[in-house]
């Protein structure tokens, strides 16, 4: 799921950026004075598209470091994908048609423009909100620290559990030992997978019990 809202603001940031480019051959045409129009409107417009689909693209890239739940995820991308599309079509419709959309009323290029411009305002306000709050500092959303647990020690053999305990912190190659690895502002469980590299359980002949056994019997 993560990956799939990442795609889509890439997408859709791409699409808002590119219809803001298109945006700029009408504003240079009225530069140039060959294409009547309002100068500022079709300014804006070139530039809403640019700018907004930069700031899809942007929230894309620290999208995984963002400390939120599945439903706050996507409701974060779709903020912003409405705010790029609501931003930049608003902009080109007014500069299209001299209407500026400040108030909803007659004509209905006016009211569109409006309410357009309207759902792009409450939806970048919630799509940084949600940005914000995913990378607050309390809870490390933009990367916590990895913790190691040491959840259970089992000796391999009696003498190991009878012997006295050593000053050192290190633990004795003879011991078995199970690893809980987790990074905290993460809601992801810790892989399988992992411990079992670490650990060496791939192979049941390569596990410390197994290889302190084989060193008894060689000094035998």
């Amino acid at each position: 799921m993560e990956k799939k809202l990442r795609a889509s603001l890439v997408f859709h940031g791409a699409i808002v950026i590119l219809l803001g480019m298109l945006a700029g051959f009408p504003y240079a045409f009225v530069i140039m004075g060959t294409m009547e129009g309002d100068l500022r409107a079709w300014r804006m417009a070139h530039l809403e598209g640019v700018m907004n689909g930069l700031l899809c693209l942007a929230a894309a890239g620290v999208f995984r470091r963002l400390s939120l739940s599945a439903g706050q995820q996507r409701l974060m991308t779709w903020s912003f994908i409405l705010m790029g599309y609501g931003n930049v079509i608003a902009s080109i419709l007014g500069a299209s048609t001299g209407q500026r959309g400040l108030q909803f009323a007659a004509p209905a290029a006016n009211m569109a423009v409006f309410a357009l411009f309207t759902v792009a305002i409450v939806a970048v306000f919630l799509g940084l909100g949600l940005l914000a709050y995913g990378a607050r500092p309390s809870t490390r959303g933009m990367g916590g620290d990895v913790t190691v647990e040491v959840k259970s020690v089992a000796s391999s053999s009696a003498s190991a559990s009878s012997a006295p305990r050593a000053r050192s912190a290190a633990i004795s190659r003879s011991v078995d030992v199970e690893v809980s690895v987790s990074k905290s502002g993460s809601g992801a469980a810790p892989d399988p997978a992992v411990d079992d590299d670490i650990l060496g359980d791939d192979d049941d002949d390569d596990r410390p019990m197994n290889r302190a056994e084989r060193r008894r019997s060689r000094k035998k």
